[in-house]
């Protein structure tokens, strides 16, 4: 079987010359960039977690998603987590957020994005957020420190 460079493929494709061997490597990038999105591009398995550290008992509203995924609408007791897992997609623009409410405060927050300072500090596998009364701390797996990321909207 002949084979051809992707440069000799892209030329010849252009031209719609297409050799055997061509329709191979463009099958495979088509099936790569289908697929892309998931466990097919060998990124790491990431999992989110999310736990309630509120005062007073106070119970946690969350409604987390992204632009594929909706996770729904939970409430969590104190000391209650909620978590997923998934990997990130094939262009690494993943980004998940959450709309968060309790007595005292809401928001909208960015849990997860796909850029490298967050996918190093979650050690490209686990990333903890905890809800405290001041606002959301992002625990730093990298740092082993907890860092205070968000405050609450009165």
């Amino acid at each position: 079987m002949d084979t051809f460079s992707i440069d000799e493929c892209w030329t010849f494709s252009r031209t719609m010359k297409i050799y055997k061997g061509c329709r191979y490597l463009i099958l495979m990038a088509l099936l790569v960039f289908v697929w892309g999105e998931t466990s097919i591009n060998g990124n790491p398995e990431i999992t989110v977690h999310i736990k309630n550290e509120l005062p007073d008992n106070e119970p946690l509203t969350l409604h987390c998603q992204s632009k594929d995924d909706d996770l729904g609408e939970h409430t969590l007791a104190v000391n209650e987590e909620q978590s997923w897992s998934f990997r990130t997609n094939f262009g690494e623009t993943t980004l998940f957020y959450c709309d968060m409410h309790w007595a005292r405060g809401h928001g909208h927050f960015d849990i997860f994005e796909a850029f490298f300072p967050m996918m190093k500090a979650c050690k490209f596998r686990t990333c903890s957020w905890f809800i405290r009364g001041d606002g959301l701390y992002f625990y730093n797996l990298e740092d082993d420190k907890y860092m205070k990321i968000y405050e609450w909207k009165k």
